[in-house]
């Protein structure tokens, strides 16, 4: 089922934080409908912050993300956060047939994922990045996002080590009381 958290940031307004499973972004599901009604939030209010709480960056290429969430920056008029994670649910990613590589790589993937979109996001010429994962040739984003200088990131964290990593290298965090799952008993 769609998930709905409320988060007080430090402005003191309220975060609305959709968890939609996989099976809703590929539109298997009937909860692809839910998710479609929750994109549609932007228009009912003005004062509530959206996002994804987190999205793993093994579901979609850096360059779509970026578009993805500049438009929905743009649409809410700057009221966009965007969570990331390494992915943590092996059992969802094997049945869709989506690689889950060990944690370490996971990781890289995520350093690799957050730094194309930052900039895809804040710089005006086309760039070109050479990554062990992703692979950026003439990159470009038009529309930027409404938020300068960019919608602010918040890394999942679930394991225990997790919150250290995201302060040392000064990201903000995202935490989710949400279980990890047992895949011998999914």
């Amino acid at each position: 089922p769609v998930t709905i958290e409320f988060l007080t940031p430090p402005a003191g307004l309220l975060a609305l934080v959709v968890l939609v499973p996989l099976a809703a972004f590929l539109g298997v599901s009937r909860r692809a409908a839910r998710m479609r009604q929750a994109l549609g939030l932007p228009g009912l209010t003005t004062r509530l912050r959206l996002g994804t709480l987190v999205t793993c960056v093994s579901f979609r290429h850096p360059s779509l993300l970026a578009k993805t969430v500049a438009s929905l920056d743009t649409i809410s008029h700057g009221r966009v956060d965007c969570g990331l994670g390494a992915g943590w649910n092996a059992c969802e990613c094997q049945a869709y047939g989506i690689p889950f590589p060990p944690i370490s790589t996971r990781m890289a993937q995520l350093r690799e994922t957050a730094h194309i979109l930052k900039r895809l996001w804040t710089e005006e010429d086309d760039f070109d990045f050479e990554g062990r994962y992703y692979k950026i040739k003439k990159g470009y984003l038009q529309p930027k996002p409404l938020q300068k200088p960019h919608p602010p990131i918040y890394y999942g964290a679930t394991s225990p080590d997790s919150p250290a990593m995201v302060a040392r290298r000064g990201w903000n965090l995202a935490l989710s009381r949400q279980p990890l799952p047992n895949c011998a008993k999914a």
